[in-house]
């Protein structure tokens, strides 16, 4: 009986810390699941662009882009630096693969800032038909 008590004391312990640990941990961001329909998305951010990372850095978080198609925005250069502020791996960089970016609105000129409630994302064919007539090249 002496060793259930032992176990369980334990495990209440061990729920006790990670109770008092979760403040601390890092925050949900819930704004992820509001994200509107991509075509609204695209429509409204200030900017949008296609284009291969052609480099990685700071464990792939990281970005310098060679920017192929530019769909929204002014003076996006033809190398870019994009800067992911979340370390969630689906939105570290890969080196050799092309991606629709969406960087936060706050960044309207290189190095752009990302994280993972933006709708950057892999670049793929179906996204084709949401390239605006006005689309350009850097």
């Amino acid at each position: 009986m002496e060793l259930r008590t032992l176990t369980t004391t334990f495990a209440l312990a061990l729920v006790s810390v990670a109770a008092l640990a979760a403040p601390t941990a890092r925050p949900v961001q819930a704004s992820c699941a509001l994200l509107p329909p991509l075509p609204r998305v695209l429509a409204t951010a200030p900017v949008v662009f296609v284009g291969k990372v052609i480099a990685t850095r700071n464990h792939s978080m990281t970005a310098m882009v060679r920017v192929q198609d530019v769909w929204r925005g002014k003076h996006v250069p033809k190398i870019a630096e994009v800067n992911n502020d979340s370390p969630e791996d689906f939105l570290l960089f890969r080196k050799g693969v092309i991606y629709l970016f969406v960087p936060e609105a706050i960044s309207r000129l290189s190095p752009y800032q990302d994280n993972a409630c933006s709708a950057t994302r892999r670049y793929s064919r179906a996204l084709a038909r949401y390239r605006p007539r006005n689309a350009h090249r850097p």
